[in-house]
């Protein structure tokens, strides 16, 4: 890529300083939008399937211009990867159940992280000149379909929060289990957005202690 494109060192940091923009731009939006529990179900698969496809569009990257732009939406659609799949969880497990979950997603996480290199350094040795593509290239083509097809699944099996919708794959008995096992733990339903709810989360200390130590 470096060759073929001209990137320079400053460029490779602008590429992470756009992701990052993007990121914590909408990083509150985003969780807003997972928190509504008529969106829950669809919002965090329609982030993945548009994910999926900008992976796919990024096979025909041509400058560095073109890349700032990719990661910007990048980071974007991840926001609600990390921190909504754990909010999600946290909606449907007690404290005591919650660690274990929260573990398996981050080996996972870090798993997938470490397979992938595998998967770039392999992409590039074998598929290098294929279609007279770089092999570079060909690895966004692998990305996008290892994960379109599950991102499309996930509008039948994602569950969003248990006050969603029902899944297809819990009984009632299960999704009135669920919503009560959250209740007896104090867990309150989400509430609609609105001025008074925007203005308690901007003057409470919480706020931005939180943001500080993020940026940190």
């Amino acid at each position: 890529m470096k060759e073929e494109l001209n990137l320079n060192g400053n460029q490779y940091s602008l590429f992470q300083a756009f992701y990052n923009v993007g990121y914590i731009v909408f990083q509150i939006p985003s969780m807003l939008l997972l928190s509504r529990p008529k969106y829950a179900r669809v919002f965090l698969p329609t982030m993945e399937v548009l994910w999926s496809i900008l992976t796919f569009a990024q096979c025909k990257i041509n400058s560095a211009e073109t890349i700032y732009g990719t990661r910007f939406l990048l980071g974007v659609l991840e926001t609600p990867v990390a921190s909504g799949s754990l909010y999600i969880l946290s909606s449907w497990y007690r404290p005591d159940e919650l660690f274990k979950r929260a573990g398996v997603w981050y080996i996972s996480n870090n798993a997938g992280v470490m397979f992938g290199g595998y998967l770039q350094a392999a992409a590039y040795n074998h598929l290098n000149g294929v279609g007279g593509m770089a092999g570079w290239r060909w690895l966004f083509i692998i990305d996008g379909c290892i994960s379109l097809p599950i991102a499309i699944i996930g509008y039948v099996i994602f569950p969003g929060l248990p006050t969603s919708s029902k899944p297809f794959w819990l009984s009632e008995q299960q999704h009135a289990l669920a919503r009560q096992r959250m209740s007896d733990e104090g867990v309150e339903e989400s509430k609609p957005i609105s001025l008074k709810m925007l203005k308690r989360t901007f003057t409470h200390w919480h706020f931005y202690v939180a943001v500080l130590c993020y940026i940190l």
